[in-house]
């Protein structure tokens, strides 16, 4: 699981406290303290990318001199990058270039940051090196080609060598750092400095270090926005390396390692508790890949740079020390695409895209779950005592029953066809795998409450606590390794200790799926999805209600509408950062008056221009949290105090969700009101449906669900559609699936369950955005949850903005008479617009402004 940082200290520092610098502390002049950059980091996307060099160019003279600074090339392949998943670079600038034309260096390294900007991808530029695989100075001009069969021929250091000793001259040096610094150092789309590229290479030795005091030293006058690193690349334990650790605002270092090693690694660099980057890695002989490393990196929360994407001059993709005129090698070193984008290894390019969740991965069940069908188990409700998972233990006196077992929770889709209610079932059931499917195999579960799963006698998991659907879950290595083609034994234990209570375990096989292209007039491609949703701004918003409305009908009732108040709430939005915002669309009211209606949506949609925000409407609606099933077009309910959402209203109502013959008037509304806005730039998202099901409904609304997305389709709206998954209603899933062009989901769950949740919904291969979230009496929490959000780059939207008639900061159920909860629910801002909690604005500004 992901490391979480502690945040408060680092936000009250960077929003106006003032700390002492404290010669004591053991931080040089002007270094972040380890809080700073710890806070930094959280703001940050996961930083994934490569050391990046066009392929067309042998160096990076090549790549920055104006003769062969290559733009069509650099565009292309970074929107490899991208579509891979990549969202930052790593590239060499050279002293020699700047030396020659410092003002046209500037200029191209600015055309560079714009060309990965558009792509969505930060850069770490890499000032001084001391690598030098050509054996020759560095010279400005025409550069040679590279040697056939040789990896990185015609690499050069920078500055050339000589200069790294004469410290006469160092003043050229110390203009060339200040000037980029000075230049770049507040530009957003620089993630951070590597001052110098692994010092005492070449034969250097400690005769570099001098160099690099002053680089950071030179780096510091200038005092950049961005931290500051020099990456460990030998010899850990060695001076000149403490020293470079000990001067970073960041730990950085370069591993080409087998596993084992790269996770030693970095146990090293966790020692300085500061953030830690890899910025150099990917040497396949050695197990090196992205296959065994990526997990790791992720594990550890370490941002990554491998080295080399596409093959060219550099010619990386030989091994170190190849010799000339060399055969291609079966297996590159670096390096993941040839010229014509075709990847290296299509295996790897999959595996990368699915990790990023950029490529549908289906799940089949090899050992079915009783979603679709009953499944046979033997179980008991009595402790059956030892060996009761082991495949030769006797069950025959166990009763037998149809899976899922425990208690009916239609709400979250649990259903179970054999009730168990006590404090613990013991189950087994007894499989056969056949040979073409031992590999990639995942536990498929919906559980409730810390099960314990094993495979032949061998603990293949147990995920703690409990699941709202069902999720894949990884088998242990141990128990993989005794799956067979023959029998097999699945034993499992559930508990029950407070809540609801459910069981029911398959096994899946996952396989990735190539990307389809657009559908004409249908669902939107992956590959069109991710373009869309790469183009903007990480989300992040609110779900909106006005704090004069008790429910969306009141808020665009023509007595309730209220452009003033809207306009001063979300100014306050604006303040924070937010640039999305959530609202339902109430059918009774565009029924009533759909001319009206529609002219207040548009007047919304420009107040929400004015503030740099985009809307997702919302069509319909089941929720219920009064006595309202079926909304009635006129004044709204009295607030009943103390009852959350005592006047909320679904739409279009109970009724005519379950009434088909009436849905010619949904289908006239949802095509009215798509097509009206369909092209509007303030509108981001259709949410076609929230929480169907909710209320009791059940499966009555699945058809309308498939309906809706039907109309709206035939409209062909410029947005994305979308309907959020919410719970384990299989059905509903497989429909929302099916037919969303971006998934969208609700969890009100904690830091991991959010992370977990994510992790499943990845498979699905398109962007993520979570339309409901924040519950801090359940551990939805700001702290926790939302750099968990900005890390995955995952769009989200909490519940509420000002507390207001909706009385949403109480629990669900709340009722009148009841004491106040500790903390809120939802909310963030109390009616006189003061924060309910201010570290909890202080961290959204810092995240949002971050981007």
């Amino acid at each position: 699981m992901m490391k979480y940082f502690s945040l408060l200290a680092a936000w009250l520092l960077l929003c106006g406290a003032v700390l002492a610098e404290n010669p004591a502390s053991g931080l040089a002049p002007g270094q972040w303290t380890a809080e700073r950059a710890r806070a930094w980091y959280a703001a940050q996307p996961w930083l994934v990318g490569c050391n990046f060099l066009p392929s067309t160019a042998v160096n990076d003279i090549e790549m920055w001199q104006a003769d062969t600074f290559d733009v069509a090339t650099i565009e292309r392949e970074l929107g490899w990058a991208r579509e891979l998943g990549f969202n930052s670079v790593r590239v060499f600038l050279n002293y020699v270039v700047w030396e020659a034309d410092a003002a046209g260096l500037n200029e191209r390294f600015q055309r560079f940051l714009e060309i990965a900007a558009r792509q969505g991808i930060s850069v770490m530029p890499v000032l001084l090196d001391d690598c030098n695989f050509a054996g020759r100075e560095a010279k400005a001009g025409p550069q040679p080609d590279p040697v056939p069969g040789v990896h990185n021929s015609q690499w050069v250091s920078s500055p050339p060598l000589r200069m790294v000793t004469q410290r006469g001259d160092w003043a050229q040096l110390e203009r060339y750092v200040k000037e980029l610094i000075g230049t770049f150092g507040q530009d957003r789309r620089v993630v951070a400095w590597d001052l110098y590229n692994e010092p005492g290479n070449s034969g250097m030795g400690q005769r570099s270090l001098p160099l690099v005091e002053a680089a950071f030293a030179w780096a510091r006058e200038t005092n950049p926005d961005q931290p500051l690193t020099v990456g460990v690349w030998t010899d850990f334990d060695g001076e000149m390396s403490r020293r470079m650790f000990a001067l970073s605002d960041v730990v950085s270092f370069h591993a080409y390692d087998d596993p084992q090693g790269v996770r030693h690694k970095i146990a090293l660099c966790d020692e300085f508790e500061r953030p830690v980057l890899c910025t150099e890695w990917l040497r396949r002989q050695t197990g090196n890949t992205f296959e065994n490393l990526l997990p790791v990196f992720d594990e550890h929360h370490v941002g990554c740079y491998h080295w080399g994407l596409v093959a060219g001059r550099t010619q990386t993709y030989y091994p170190w020390g190849s010799a000339q005129d060399a055969p291609e090698p079966a297996q590159w070193q670096h390096d993941l695409f040839r010229g014509d984008g075709s990847p290296f290894s299509q295996t790897e390019w999959s595996f990368i895209k699915a990790y990023f969740g950029r490529l549908l991965a289906v799940v089949t069940e090899v050992v079915p779950t009783a979603r679709r069908e009953a499944v046979t188990w033997r179980y008991t409700l009595d402790d059956p005592g030892e060996g009761w998972s082991e495949p030769g233990f006797n069950d025959t006196a166990w009763r037998e029953g149809a899976a899922p077992f425990g208690k009916l929770e239609p709400g979250i889709g649990r259903v179970p066809r054999t009730e168990w209610t006590s404090n613990s079932i013991w189950l087994r059931r007894v499989f056969t795998l056949p040979a073409d499917r031992l590999d990639e195999l995942w536990l498929t579960m919906h559980f409730d409450e810390d099960p314990e799963v094993y495979v032949n006698g061998i603990l293949a998991a147990a995920p703690e606590k409990w699941s709202d659907r069902y999720q894949e879950i990884a088998i242990s290595p141990a128990a993989r390794a005794s799956l067979n083609e023959g029998h097999n034994t699945l034993a499992v234990r559930c508990r029950q200790t407070w809540g609801g209570q459910f069981i029911d375990v398959g096994i899946g096989s996952r396989q990735t799926v190539p990307e389809q292209a657009d559908e004409g007039g249908g669902r939107w491609s992956a590959d069109r999805a991710w373009r869309w949703y790469d183009a903007q701004a990480w989300p992040c918003g609110f779900n909106y209600v006005p704090a004069n409305a008790i429910s969306y009908t009141e808020m665009w009732m023509d007595y309730a509408f209220d452009p003033v108040l809207i306009e001063r709430e979300l100014e306050l939005a604006h303040e924070v950062g937010f640039n999305c915002i959530r609202v339902v669309l109430p059918f009774v009211v565009w029924e009533a008056e759909p001319a009206a209606f529609n002219k207040r949506l548009a007047t919304l949609l420009e107040i929400c221009g004015r503030h740099g925000i985009r809307v997702m409407p919302t069509l319909f609606d089941d929720c219920v949290f009064g006595s309202i099933r079926d909304p009635v077009f006129g004044r709204q309910p009295a607030v009943v105090e103390g009852w959350y959402a005592n006047g909320w209203t679904p739409s279009p109502g109970h009724s005519l969700v379950r009434d088909a013959a009436t849905w010619s008037r949904l289908e006239k509304y949802v095509k009215d009101v798509v097509a009206t806005f369909k092209d509007n730039p303030q509108v981001w998202i259709w949410d076609l449906y929230n929480e169907p099901t909710n209320g009791g409904l059940g499966d009555v609304s699945l058809p309308l669900v498939e309906r809706v997305f039907e109309w709206a389709r035939e409209v062909n709206p410029s947005q994305p559609l979308t309907v959020g998954q919410w719970n384990g209603n299989a059905r509903l899933n497989e429909i929302i699936y099916r037919h969303s062009d971006v998934i969208t989901f609700h969890d009100y769950g904690g830091a991991e369950h959010l992370a977990s949740h994510i992790a499943d919904l990845q498979r699905q291969g398109r962007p993520l955005v979570c339309t409901e979230w924040l519950n801090r009496g359940r551990g939805s929490i700001v702290a926790d949850c939302l750099p968990i959000f900005r890390r995955r780059t995952v769009g989200c939207m909490h519940w509420g903005l000002v507390n207001g008639k909706t009385q949403t900061h109480l629990n669900w159920g709340h009722r009148p008479g009841e004491p106040d909860p500790p903390v809120w629910q939802h909310d963030l801002f109390r009616s006189d617009h003061t924060p309910y909690e201010p570290s909890e604005i202080a961290l959204f500004r810092r995240m949002i402004g971050m981007w």
